[in-house]
């Protein structure tokens, strides 16, 4: 990958060019995946959960 990164936390690097929020949003993705967090709310409001 071209271009330099910068790190959100360990593990985790993203370009000087993300916009702040996608790096909170993928930093929150990461916590809840690492704890076994699964979200399955839209899945049950549709009915298809």
């Amino acid at each position: 990958m071209s271009g330099k990164l910068t790190e959100i936390m360990p593990g985790l690097h993203a370009p000087l060019t993300a916009p702040l929020s996608f790096r909170r949003k993928a930093q929150y993705q990461v916590l809840c995946y690492r704890r076994g967090q699964r979200n399955y709310v839209r899945l049950k409001e549709k009915g298809t959960g």
